[in-house]
C-alpha cells in the first residue's frame, strides 16, 4: 500500500501566511492528523507516503516530517496534475495507491479499512457521502443499474445532475499500474481548465468496475477552506476526543467547554470542570480533580491530586494527593511532592 496526500492547496481565503494544511486542528497540523491516520491504519514506511506540496506552499516540505517522502507540483493545475506530479517524482507500479487530502484532517482508519474492503477486485474505489446540502460539490454518476460512472464537478454539472446528494470526496483507492495510466491521459477540457483527477473514474468505469464506499459520518470527509470551516473542523474533532474520554470514564462538566490539543491520558475517577484545556501529552492518574479555567501542558498529574481554578501547569510533575491552589503557575522542570 502506498499513498499520495494531496498538499499544494494555497488556503488563500484563510488569509494566513501558514499554508493551509499545516494549520492546526486540535494542536496539531491538518497534514500531520493525515498522516496519523494513514499510519495508524497499516504499517508504512516514509517512501510509501507521497506528499504532494507547490512552490507557493513550500513550507510544507520545510515541515520536515522524516516519515514521509516528498513531490513538487510546480504549477496548479488542478488534482489530476498534482498526482501526475507525484507518480512522475515517485512511480508506483503494483502497488495499490491512497489518494488522500492535507486539508481533510478527520479521515479514520475504520473508513480507510471500509475502502479498502470495498475496492476486492476493483481497480478504482471511490469514497463518496450523501448530503444535504451538496452544493460545490462534485457529483457521483450512476447508471440505472447503480453502477458509478464518472464524477461531474459543480461547474461543469446540468440543472439535473445538481440535484443529485451523493458527492465526491476526492478520496480514492486505485490500483498503481492503472493510476499511472489514466492520470497520464487526462486533458483539461473543463470549465476550469483544469486536470481533474475525478475524470479518471469515468476511465476506470470504462475498463471495468468501480468501487464505492459511502461514509455516514459528514465531519471526516470535510475540508477546509475559510476560517468558519476551520472552526467547525476544531469543534468536530473536540467532540469526537471529549466523548471518546467520557466514554472511557472521565468525567466532564460540560463536553462543549473542554479541549484537548495533544493525548490525555486518565486513571479512574477523574474530573474535569469548565474551561479546561489540555495540551501536549498530559497524564492523570487516579481520583485527579481539575478546577475551571486551568491550562494543562506536557505534565504528569499523579494520584489524588486536587487543582483549583485558573492554574497553569507545563513540563512539570505534580505529585500524589497535592493540593494547587488557585492561579498557581507551574513552570517548565518543576516537581511538586505528594
Amino acid at each position: 500500500m502506498k499513498s499520495i496526500i494531496l498538499a499544494a492547496g494555497q488556503g488563500s481565503r484563510m488569509k494566513s501566511d501558514t499554508p493551509k494544511p499545516l494549520l492546526k486542528i486540535g494542536g496539531k497540523p491538518m497534514l500531520r492528523h493525515v498522516i496519523d491516520a494513514l499510519k495508524a491504519t497499516f504499517p508504512m514506511d516514509a517512501e510509501d507516503i507521497n506528499v504532494v506540496y507547490s512552490q507557493v506552499g513550500i513550507a510544507v516540505k520545510k515541515a520536515a516530517y522524516e516519515d514521509v517522502i516528498y513531490s513538487e507540483q510546480e504549477t496548479p493545475k488542478g488534482t489530476g496534475d498534482a498526482v501526475r506530479a507525484a507518480i512522475e517524482s515517485h512511480p508506483v507500479s503494483g502497488d495499490d495507491v491512497l489518494i488522500l487530502y492535507g486539508d481533510v484532517p478527520l479521515i479514520t482508519p475504520e473508513t480507510i479499512n471500509g475502502l479498502v474492503a470495498a475496492k476486492k477486485d476493483a481497480d478504482l474505489a471511490l469514497l463518496s457521502v450523501c448530503l444535504d446540502d451538496p452544493n460545490g460539490y462534485g457529483r457521483i454518476i450512476r447508471n440505472d443499474n447503480g453502477n458509478v460512472v464518472g464524477i461531474v464537478e459543480q461547474k461543469d454539472a446540468n440543472e439535473q445532475q445538481k440535484i443529485i446528494d451523493e458527492v465526491n470526496t476526492g478520496i480514492m483507492l486505485v490500483s498503481g499500474s492503472k493510476l499511472t495510466e489514466w492520470v497520464s491521459a487526462l486533458n483539461n477540457d473543463n470549465a476550469q481548465k483544469e486536470y481533474y483527477l475525478t475524470d479518471i473514474v469515468e476511465m476506470a468505469a470504462r475498463d471495468g468496475k468501480v468501487a464505492c464506499y459511502i461514509t455516514e459520518d459528514e465531519d471526516e470527509v470535510a475540508g477546509a477552506n475559510d476560517r468558519v470551516q476551520m472552526a467547525e473542523l476544531e469543534a468536530a474533532y473536540q467532540e469526537r476526543k471529549i466523548m471518546s474520554a467520557m466514554m472511557n470514564g472521565l468525567a466532564v462538566v460540560d463536553p462543549t467547554r473542554v479541549d484537548i490539543r495533544g493525548e490525555l491520558t486518565f486513571g479512574r475517577n477523574c474530573e474535569v470542570d469548565i474551561n479546561v484545556i489540555f495540551e501536549g501529552n498530559v497524564v492523570l492518574g487516579d481520583n485527579v480533580k481539575v478546577g475551571p479555567g486551568s491550562i494543562l501542558t506536557n505534565c504528569v498529574i499523579e494520584d489524588g491530586t486536587t487543582i483549583h481554578p485558573y492554574t497553569l501547569i507545563k513540563d512539570s510533575t505534580i505529585g500524589r494527593t497535592t493540593i494547587v491552589g488557585a492561579f498557581a503557575r507551574i513552570n517548565k522542570g518543576d516537581r511538586l511532592p505528594s
